[in-house]
């Protein structure tokens, strides 16, 4: 009795390190994100650290970047993105020890690592950093960074699925970067990644959506270029104005995030295996989160002169991007939640046999009731993610003449009443210039 006694308290303790669950604190720190207080979440994110566990580095990172960015300390989140980055590449690589481990416990046993579409959004907020710190150079950087990423990230699933985690607003965004810089490589670069932007854009909304900006990027650059594909944007988008590009003229981009990325939660179905061991299969779903923002205004207005307004579209809809990506991942996720148990089963099977015979039956059905225990409290989803993701990435483009401007934002709910506004002050805009506004939408 005393083996069969060490070994049910052996299952009991194992139960209790089985699963390292999803961080304690980050529920607070988006609590308090939703809630506008963003300057408590960057206290309690940093002074809290170990509240997100030893194998949660990347999230813990990727949630105190944005936490910071949205107090306005761009420099340390930076700092924060690089170190998620750095580590995301270190487990890219995959340990056999841990991903062994999944599929005997559950997925919570492996280090978190980012699936791809969070990968690439990584270089996609470490750009707005940059641009919110007035350094094209280095949101040059992370483009190019990017550029080297999609040719691997493009093929994790292979050419049947869409390019989900490719994302077309990362290329937009890398074309609009190239086109900021406005040398003759960059250009040509810009083109580049126009062309590839629609792609993604026409595989991702099935040639139903792309957004104005990059319509008439593209018109306007593969007709600098002379490009071939130049007569076809033009029919194909006829339904965009092309504005004359003047040398004494401006160009202004609002950079948008509104709302809040869905968080993951358990789906759970009890699975009797046979009359004395039960189990159950958990797997992770999404479900969004409430929000009031559905669009904006980026409004600049002339000091004096005209008021020049333009509504702001879908760049990123993060929202979609992590449903699909989790789709995607579901096959493999089901498998492990429907072998584990049969696993846990035989093992367990073959255990309780050899208590009965040595033991007799009363530790034997003692050994089954906690089996039973493990079983259930060990299969856990995991129900990780970058929660402080916004809902979307929303863009818009005007190019003004040279002057001072006022430049504001209103933000819109679904029937088009005004929820939330921004003044950003007034800004001297020079000629042949590109200006970025980012702004972070809590509404």
């Amino acid at each position: 009795m005393g083996r069969s006694l060490i070994f049910m308290l052996t299952c009991l303790g194992l139960s209790s390190c089985a699963s390292v669950s999803s961080p304690a604190l980050q529920p607070k720190i988006n609590g308090l994100i939703v809630a506008g207080q963003s300057a408590l979440a960057a206290e309690k994110i940093t002074a809290q650290a170990s509240d997100y566990g030893t194998g949660n580095y990347v999230l813990y990172h990727l949630d105190r970047a944005l936490v910071l960015q949205l107090t306005g300390d761009f420099s340390s989140s930076v700092v924060s993105l690089e170190k998620a980055k750095l580590r995301q590449e270190e487990l890219y690589t995959r340990s056999v020890t841990n991903e062994a481990s999944t599929w005997v416990v559950n997925d919570n046993r492996a280090p978190y690592r980012a699936p791809e579409y969070e990968r690439v959004l990584m270089n996609v907020f470490q750009s707005l950093n940059y641009l919110q710190m007035n350094n094209l150079n280095e949101a040059l950087v992370e483009a190019r960074d990017l550029d080297s990423k999609f040719p691997v990230v493009a093929g994790v699933y292979g050419q049947d699925k869409h390019r989900f985690e490719d994302n077309g607003f990362a290329r937009l965004l890398c074309g609009i970067l190239y086109e900021a810089a406005g040398t003759g490589d960059d250009l040509n670069d810009a083109l580049i990644a126009y062309k590839q932007a629609l792609t993604v854009y026409d595989s991702y909304y099935n040639g139903q959506y792309v957004p104005r900006v990059l319509k008439n990027r593209l018109i306007r650059m593969a007709e600098r270029f002379h490009d071939p594909d130049a007569g076809e944007y033009r029919r194909r988008f006829s339904d965009v104005r092309i504005e004359d590009e003047r040398p004494d003229t401006a160009t202004v981009y609002l950079l948008e995030a509104v709302g809040f990325s869905p968080v993951r939660v358990a789906e759970i179905i009890p699975v009797p295996v046979d009359m004395e061991f039960v189990a159950k299969i958990a797997f992770p779903k999404f479900v969004r989160r409430l929000y009031a923002v559905r669009g904006s205004h980026f409004v600049v207005q002339g000091r004096p002169g005209p008021v020049l307004r333009v509504d702001t579209e879908l760049g990123a809809d993060i929202e979609e991007l992590a449903e699909k990506d989790l789709e995607a991942r579901k096959a493999l996720t089901l498998s492990k939640s429907v072998i584990r148990p049969a696993l846990k089963y035989l093992v367990e099977r073959n255990q309780k046999d050899v208590i009965e015979k040595k033991h007799g039956r009363v530790a034997a059905e003692l050994f089954g009731i906690f089996s039973n225990l493990y079983n259930i409290y060990t299969e856990q989803a995991d129900l990780r993610s970058w929660q402080s993701l916004p809902a979307q990435v929303r863009v818009a483009r005007i190019q003004v003449p040279v002057g001072t401007y006022r430049v504001s934002i209103e933000d819109v709910d679904v029937n088009g009443f005004m929820v939330a506004s921004e003044d950003k002050g007034d800004v001297l805009l020079k000629a042949g210039q590109t200006y970025f506004f980012v702004r972070r939408s809590l509404q």
